[in-house]
């Protein structure tokens, strides 16, 4: 006699969808399989075995990703509001909370930043702002989504590329803040606690947290410079074919000042003292970009002055920005 025996296992899950946290915890499965079979020529079918039914047990895991891509750069004399930013991802099957804490590398770097505060993202928009929330904690992140977290710091004073590395750490806890401990115990009923996450840059295997580290770097710094040029405009002989530096020609002053000092360089002036053979005659101007003595070109900046008392001549450049150029032009006659 031959028998045929086969089984069919139907599962009833809360979703059918995929995700990274899979499915949720304390989700109930209910398992029953089909018996069909034939003895004799005579089949039989649809014989349903119990349900057997457990709890979906809860993954802890998550991720802490620093998200500048470069060191953010502080200046050398100090700096306030220099953000580092990260991203704290739920990657298991419950809603969490996570504690935020900041530590500074006690090795390989060179200074620690002052002060700190700690952000959550929540005003809506892309990059630190006052209005974020200063939290210490993200309450109840869903799975599969991510919070952005803000250190704001303030920098001392340090020197030419030197390094201040800060450790975020995220650390699970219940969604209603408790503290979560793993099940080490034999497979419960209930829904057991078993800690996912990988080690991070301040943190070990399944201890239910994970950290990155962000680094501020001083900017090298450069100088604030200064260059002067001159060009003959036109002579009493010649006007302005071919002039030649005679008395009672033009001349023209050409005052070029170079910001490379890896920051803006604010309250900049010049003074020129006009040796007693020339005389300021005026037409002067502070426009951006490098001079260009025989043309005069650009557009005078606005608030940006040339004036003259006597023999000095003063130049109000005011603000420079970084990596920027202006040149002041002013003219004199010579006696």
């Amino acid at each position: 006699m031959k028998k045929f025996l086969s089984l069919v296992t139907l599962m009833a899950l809360g979703s059918t969808a995929t995700y990274a946290g899979g499915t949720d915890a304390g989700t109930t499965v209910n398992n029953s399989a089909t018996l069909s079979y034939t003895v004799g020529g005579s089949q039989t079918t649809g014989l349903v075995s119990n349900t057997d039914s457990f709890v979906v047990d809860r993954k802890i895991n998550l991720t802490v990703a620093w998200s500048d891509g470069t060191n953010v750069q502080v200046a050398k004399a100090g700096d306030t509001n220099k953000v580092l930013t990260y991203s704290v991802t739920n990657t298991g099957n419950d809603v969490q909370d996570f504690d935020l804490a900041v530590t500074q590398v006690s090795s390989g770097d060179q200074f620690d930043v002052s002060s700190y505060k700690i952000y959550v993202e929540s005003d809506g928009t892309a990059g630190w702002s006052a209005s974020d929330s200063e939290l210490s904690t993200i309450d109840n992140l869903a799975k599969d989504t991510s919070k952005t977290v803000y250190i704001v710091s303030t920098t001392p004073t340090a020197n030419d590329n030197d390094l201040a590395k800060l450790i975020l750490t995220a650390t699970a806890k219940g969604s209603d803040g408790s503290v979560l401990t793993q099940t080490t115990t034999a497979d419960t009923t209930g829904v057991d606690n078993v800690f996912a996450d990988g080690a991070g840059d301040g943190d070990a295997n399944q201890d239910a947290k994970h950290s990155s580290t962000g680094t501020y770097q001083v900017v090298a710094s450069g100088a604030v410079n200064v260059s002067k040029s001159s060009c003959v405009i036109n002579d009493p002989v010649n006007g302005t074919s071919n002039p030649k530096r005679i008395p009672g020609a033009t001349i023209r002053y050409a005052i070029e000042v170079s910001n490379t000092a890896g920051s803006d360089a604010t309250g900049v002036t010049v003074t020129d003292t006009l040796v007693g053979d020339l005389a300021y005659s005026g037409n002067s101007k502070i426009v951006s970009g490098a001079c260009s003595c025989t043309t005069a070109s650009g557009t005078a900046i606005a608030g940006d002055t040339v004036s003259a008392s006597g023999q000095t001549v003063s130049m109000a450049f005011n603000t420079i920005n970084d990596a920027a150029q202006e040149c002041a032009y002013f003219e004199v006659t010579i006696n």
